[in-house]
């Protein structure tokens, strides 16, 4: 399963703020697990985003790819 956009909003009153991404992947995985899927990639992750999008979890595969994996839990 693959997350090609996640875009954020500079915006400081939203109150969603900080909670995009985590419902994302949350939502994403619940999703990707139901399908069989074993990870889950992010699409050309933007540089500045790759230091958040690990302390979610992600890392970089031996191919390059920032993935999430979904291990049976």
């Amino acid at each position: 399963m693959k997350i090609v956009l996640l875009q954020g909003h500079t915006c400081k009153t939203n109150t969603l703020r900080g909670w995009i991404a985590p419902m994302t992947l949350l939502t994403t995985e619940f999703y990707a697990r139901k399908l069989g899927c074993t990870q889950i990639e992010v699409q050309e992750p933007d540089s500045g985003a790759i230091p958040y999008y690990q302390t979610l979890g992600f890392y970089f595969d031996t191919t390059g790819r920032l993935v999430f994996p979904l291990d049976d839990q």
